[in-house]
């Protein structure tokens, strides 16, 4: 029978690691001890105290009035467990401040010997970011296969005909069944023969092709002819290895009711149509059509580029990453992931996770490389950058500056936009300096 387990963060770790990738990845790691005096400790105790006694309610006392050593004897292992706490951040910081760590998570304890009355030390371990080594990429040459940088002859009769697939309408069919290429919509409920309970009631829709894309096995010879009204029984046995893991290795009775067809039309070239696209005729319309089919030419082509950019720096600059950020880009790959992934065996699910890793691993060197390569030439935003892009952008959304400008008013959304500005001028930096050369 098929596995539904689920693959979380925790469960993505690297393999054992040899000595020599178990040092690497320990020269992350700084260990440092803190410690703290009994005299400071009382008197932060005092202090902390003082600020409880002007919010704590106690009996024979009015708010803010209960002294402070009333509030001490009564609540000393509460406030010294907070105190614990408090103090070790602080110094931990302290240290890290003092020695210029960049650290890539909060510091851990490893060990913390304290009793009331003596001083507080604390046995501390961070992770750092790694230091790596960014060459100056002079004469560097990236070859890629001729072939992958062909580029594709322009067809102005096929592009217009994908323009117009682009804004089909769907148009409902009354009086005959649903024909080749068009769209059936139906409701549909699943039984599970095994433990016979229906499924809720859900609407679904098949655009009628021999080879279009349905979870129901064979879905194409049976609507086809089938009107609104019309109602199906279907019985189906899916294999051990079906992509719907719930239906995989099961019988399954799907009950479908036909509920409405369109037959998809395309629009025709008319004065209305074009007017529709921001186009004043036919002529104007054929050039955007060369004019987006270039700059998506030209996009694919820096594409193929800046991907074999990456994997000549993934292949030539040594990086450890550090574990804390691997595990942050492995959560967020799986967040993406709307359905959780399922798994039909124990050997699929080990292969994703390595591929999982394999990626997330990839993904944080290749984010490190670049922000060392921002480093080491000071590549940073200018207030020309950014009056470059509002002016891009609101030519881009036929809006006004003045508008761009109110949007990002907002301090998260300005952040992104620089981060956005900044990922684009290293990447154009490196595709500045490194030669790309078609073999």
């Amino acid at each position: 029978m098929p596995s539904e387990d689920h693959l979380t963060p925790d469960a993505v770790s690297p393999e054992p690691p040899d000595q020599q990738l178990q040092n690497q990845a320990d020269s992350l790691l700084k260990r440092f001890e803190v410690s703290v005096s009994c005299q400071t400790i009382e008197m932060e105790l005092d202090t902390l105290a003082a600020e409880y006694s002007k919010k704590v309610k106690l009996p024979g006392f009015r708010t803010g009035k209960v002294p402070v050593e009333v509030v001490k004897g009564k609540y000393r292992k509460a406030l010294l467990d907070e105190l614990k706490e408090n103090l070790i951040q602080r110094e931990a910081y302290a240290h890290i401040q003092k020695e210029n760590l960049q650290v890539t998570a909060p510091p851990m304890a490893e060990k913390v010997e304290w009793e009331d009355g003596g001083a507080l030390k604390a046995n501390l371990v961070v992770e750092v970011f790694p230091d790596i080594d960014i060459p100056e990429f002079t004469g560097v040459e990236v070859a890629i296969p001729a072939e992958q940088m062909k580029p594709v002859e322009y067809d102005e009769a096929d592009q217009v005909e994908r323009a117009l697939q682009s804004h089909e309408r769907s148009i409902p069919v009354t009086g005959r069944g649903v024909q080749e290429k068009e769209l059936i919509m139906f409701d549909v409920q699943t039984k599970i023969l095994e433990t016979k309970k229906m499924s809720p009631r859900t609407q679904g829709y098949f655009l009628l092709k021999p080879d279009g894309e349905s979870e129901i096995l064979d879905l194409y010879k049976e609507v086809l002819g089938k009107q609104p009204g019309d109602k199906l029984v279907l019985l189906r046995t899916y294999p051990d290895d079906y992509k719907k893991k719930k239906w995989a290795g099961k019988e399954v009775e799907h009950h479908l009711e036909v509920k409405a067809v369109y037959e998809l039309k395309k629009p025709e070239l008319t004065d209305d149509f074009l007017k529709s696209l921001g186009v004043t005729n036919e002529e104007e319309f054929r050039t955007r059509l060369r004019e987006e089919f270039d700059h998506a030419q030209n996009h694919r082509r820096e594409e193929i580029e800046m991907e074999h950019i990456f994997e000549y720096l993934d292949n030539t600059i040594e990086v450890t990453v550090p574990s804390v950020l691997l595990q942050q880009e492995i959560k967020r790959q799986l967040s993406r992931q709307q359905i959780p992934p399922q798994f039909a065996s124990e050997d699929e699910k080990e292969s994703f996770r390595k591929q999982l890793l394999a990626g997330a691993h990839r993904s944080v060197k290749l984010s490190l490389i670049l922000d060392g390569v921002r480093k080491k030439f000071a590549i940073e935003v200018t207030q020309e950058d950014l009056q470059k892009e509002y002016h891009h952008l609101a030519e881009h959304h036929k809006v006004s500056e003045r508008e761009v400008k109110k949007y990002y008013a907002d301090k998260e959304r300005m952040q992104q936009l620089k981060d956005h500005i900044l990922d684009t001028k290293v990447i154009d930096f490196l595709r500045g300096r490194i030669t790309i050369k078609e073999a």
